[in-house]
């Protein structure tokens, strides 16, 4: 019987690393464009996001079967919801409302379509652990137990200031657009409060920061072990923590806005064991 692995991770979070490692297992399958499985290191693009699969494969939002933010960036849908940046900032605003809202997903369908794709993939076998992972997942991870049997979820989040900092060097350099500051804060606090839900609702879930998967890794595996034995041999030394070179990016003004910010949120930050700066 298939097992399924959610990595339910948002961006800039290290997911696209793990991702790919816990695909390199010889007994894991995930969403893929390629006809093999990839051996090396320098193969991105075969490997598929959960929500990529539904954009390569529909022609349109209107025609899809869960909300995707690429086509809202690249087709200007829905432009009042949207910030530049959309596919990184989405966790606050209106349009978190549609990505939460069950009646905006057509389950069995997008499980169909899944399901096909990783029966396709030469390593499939009935006893292979399927895996994916999506930047928006967080906010859809609940509805994912009604319809995935045997299922379990790796959580996972950044430190907010390497965060912000990382969303917004990545915008600037992939778009040329500046975010501002505040923007990408109440970003994290949108996807942290998600995933503090996530992590109290979801049965079979573990949390990893960041931060634990890059700086302690030997604890890490040990609880991706105990958690879910069979992809414990997951290579997590690609892993780099790039934190302090992001902060350092952000201006003393920058950093008290944030600050600021995240005050009144401190639960979030305790419940992941980070502080206001």
């Amino acid at each position: 019987m298939n097992r399924f692995l959610f990595l339910i991770i948002p961006n800039n979070c290290g997911s696209s690393i793990l991702y790919r490692k816990f695909a390199e297992l010889q007994n894991v399958v995930p969403l893929s464009l390629g006809s093999a499985k990839p051996r090396t290191t320098g193969y991105r693009t075969e490997f598929l996001e959960a929500e990529k699969l539904i954009f390569h494969i529909f022609e349109s939002q209107a025609d899809a079967c869960m909300p995707v933010p690429a086509y809202h960036e690249h087709h200007n849908a829905h432009a009042e919801q949207l910030v530049p940046g959309i596919g990184r900032i989405w966790a606050s605003g209106e349009y978190l409302k549609t990505l939460t809202e069950r009646e905006n997903y057509d389950w069995p369908r997008i499980k169909d379509l899944w399901q096909q794709n990783w029966m396709s993939h030469p390593e499939y076998s009935a006893s292979s652990i399927l895996t994916t992972k999506s930047p928006t997942s967080p906010s859809w991870a609940r509805m994912l137990p009604s319809h995935f049997d045997n299922a379990r979820f790796i959580l996972s989040i950044r430190e907010p200031y390497a965060m912000c900092a990382g969303i917004r060097n990545a915008v600037r350099g992939n778009q040329g657009v500046d975010i501002p500051i505040e923007t990408c804060v109440d970003h994290w606090i949108g996807l942290a409060t998600l995933q503090m839900e996530n992590s109290e609702t979801i049965d079979h879930s573990l949390v990893l920061t960041y931060e634990e998967l890059c700086r302690d890794q030997e604890k890490a595996r040990g609880k991706i072990a105990e958690f879910f034995p069979e992809v414990a041999d997951v290579d997590l030394s690609v892993m780099q923590d790039r934190g302090k070179g992001r902060v350092k990016l952000l201006t003393r003004r920058e950093k008290k806005t944030i600050g600021s910010r995240l005050q009144p949120h401190l639960e979030l930050l305790d419940y992941f064991g980070y502080a206001i700066r």
